[in-house]
C-alpha cells in the first residue's frame, strides 16, 4: 500500500510541478510559480526513489485506492506554498 500511495503522490507532484514551472499561475508571481514547480519536481524525484524501495501492495484494489489517495494528498503539500505565494503576490501588488 505504501508503494502505491507514494507513486500516486509522486505522479501528482511531477505533473503539478511541471505545470507550475512551465506555464505558471496568473495569480502568482512568475518566480513564485517557478520555485513551487521546481520544489514539486524535486520532491517527486525523492518520492519515486522511496517508492521503489518499499514493498508492493497485496491486492489490486488496495493499490488503486492508495494511488488515488496519494494523488490527492499532494494538494495538502502544495497548499501552504501556494497560499504563501498568493500572499506575497498580493503584498507586492499593493
Amino acid at each position: 500500500m505504501e508503494r502505491a500511495f507514494l507513486c500516486g503522490l509522486s505522479a501528482c507532484l511531477l505533473l503539478g510541478g511541471l505545470f507550475l514551472a512551465l506555464v505558471g499561475d496568473p495569480a502568482m508571481l512568475r518566480w513564485g510559480s517557478t520555485v513551487i514547480g521546481l520544489l514539486g519536481v524535486s520532491a517527486s524525484a525523492f518520492t519515486i526513489r522511496v517508492a521503489r524501495r518499499s514493498p508492493p501492495s497485496s491486492s489490486w484494489l488496495t493499490a488503486i485506492v492508495a494511488w488515488v489517495l496519494g494523488y490527492f494528498a499532494a494538494g495538502f503539500l502544495f497548499a501552504p506554498l501556494i497560499i504563501l505565494m498568493f500572499a506575497l503576490g498580493f503584498a507586492h501588488s499593493n
